[in-house]
């Protein structure tokens, strides 16, 4: 089973415990052996174990000067991960948010109490934000992980690869079905050994209060909790540490907008030190990271449909005359205001040149 320390499916690193499971009961076995009590824990699913855990609004990262303070003519796409030490900016998020608000506020059933509540709601429609959201289901994490259907594509794209052609040449006997088996098997190997692969996906597990405890200067007597947006002290400081605090904080989500609701939704933010979480070395102990192989999928995804873990349910959607999923028409508008914002303030960043007065 993945959750004893001699078995080869579980790792521990200087940073980062990781793990492998290739069935839904792996996964069951595995969250039991982590239990921890009355403490609650964040999961969140990612489609590649090689996305790290960026905010979307740091994903379209550009270079704008290199490491002498020399500035280019237009923005370069920069990897926050590159090590390039390239000076960067990112789009305008606050900006970003106040543009969907007021195109969205008419259409939406509800009002949020402020800027941190809306940036939360339109990041579920799309819009890039500084947030990443978790989920206290860790069969929704381990649906987002899986849910897309990748594996086939992979294995054609595996058929057409270096990798394939140099397995073939040492294992002329085995078949393509084979040997796509055995990169697979090898592909658990490698992600022992990076805590990334390229062959499948990953459910991330974090501790929040265990994150907060170090992020938030707590005075003495207080318990370390989760920040709740909804509590004005709360918004406030919250908003101090998006755009003053270096680190990371973890929050409650947004409950009114039925998706944030039915995904459980949470969210850790990113403060000016706009490193992935999972990139740091500090955070790398509270973070517990699973993969689950690309060749694993489509019977994962078996087992939890037969327990009604599905794109409808997740996605709190509604059903035709015909049984069949269909999008809410406010939530089709929300996503295209989301999607135009977005564009918009990208083109805006790529076609501005940023001098020395002008670097985030």
């Amino acid at each position: 089973m993945p959750n004893k320390k001699d078995d080869k499916d579980h790792y521990d690193h200087k940073g980062f415990k990781t793990y492998t499971i290739q069935s839904l009961t792996d996964y069951i076995d595995l969250l039991e052996s982590l239990n921890t009590g009355d403490k609650e824990l964040w999961f969140r699913g990612q489609s590649s174990a090689m996305y790290r855990l960026t905010p979307s609004a740091l994903r379209y990262c550009y270079g704008v000067a290199d490491w002498k303070g020399e500035y280019f003519e237009r923005p370069v796409p920069e990897n926050l991960s590159s090590g390039s030490n390239h000076k960067v900016v990112f789009p305008d998020v606050d900006a970003m948010v106040e543009e969907f608000k007021k195109k969205a506020e008419p259409i939406l059933e509800y009002t949020a109490a402020n800027d941190i509540e809306w940036e939360c709601i339109g990041q579920h429609y799309g819009l890039p934000s500084r947030m990443l959201d978790w989920t206290t289901n860790p069969l929704d994490a381990l649906y987002f992980a899986i849910g897309e259907d990748k594996e086939k594509g992979k294995n054609e794209e595996l058929k057409n690869s270096g990798t394939f052609k140099w397995e073939k040449e040492d294992n002329p006997g085995c078949t393509d079905d084979e040997l796509i088996k055995l990169i697979y098997q090898k592909a658990v190997d490698e992600f022992a050994d990076r805590q990334l692969s390229e062959y499948g996906g990953a459910v991330f597990i974090i501790d929040p209060v265990e994150i907060n405890k170090y992020t938030i200067p707590w005075e003495k007597g207080v318990e370390p909790c989760v920040l709740d947006p909804e509590e004005s002290w709360c918004s406030e400081y919250i908003e101090k540490c998006l755009h003053e605090a270096e680190l990371p904080i973890c929050i409650h989500g947004f409950n009114k907008e039925k998706r944030i609701s039915r995904q459980s939704g949470n969210f850790s933010t990113t403060g000016t030190d706009v490193m992935p979480l999972d990139y740091r070395d500090f955070f790398q102990p509270m973070i517990t990271k699973i993969f689950i192989p690309y060749n694993c999928y489509k019977s994962i995804r078996k087992e939890l449909r037969a327990i009604g873990i599905t794109e409808g349910e997740i996605y709190a959607k509604k059903r035709d005359g015909s049984g069949n999923y269909i999008d809410d028409d406010k939530d089709v508008i929300c996503r295209k205001i989301a999607a135009e914002t977005t564009s918009k303030f990208i083109k805006q960043m790529e076609n501005t040149h940023h001098g020395p007065d002008e670097w985030m």
